[in-house]
């Protein structure tokens, strides 16, 4: 290193950058209504988890989701739940289940 004011100042950018990256992402969570198609119970060496399918109306077409759910919740076939949406920086889309009635 000849120059650490070079090293120094490209460390300090990178930071403030990084800083800018995570002051940018999306925070708020939206809700969502969808239909539940199937509820799936698997047992592991770990224990139990529980999966819905629900059916989801997005940009005119219905799109099947898996959604994984506390084991507690047992939700019918048929039922509405409603789901939370976050989207990622890239605008990837992650669902988290929220309630059944």
């Amino acid at each position: 290193m000849d120059k650490p004011i070079i090293f120094l100042s490209a460390l300090v950018l990178m930071g403030i950058l990084l800083l800018g990256l995570l002051f940018v992402t999306p925070k708020e969570q939206t809700q969502l209504s969808a239909k539940i198609i199937e509820t799936t119970l698997t047992q592991s060496l770990d224990g139990q988890r529980r999966f819905v399918t629900v059916s989801l109306k997005q940009n005119g077409q219905y799109e099947n989701i898996v959604i994984s759910v506390p084991n507690h919740i047992d939700c019918s076939n048929s039922q509405q739940a409603t789901l939370g949406l976050k989207k990622d920086l890239f605008n990837r889309s992650n669902y988290q289940f929220i309630s059944c009635p």
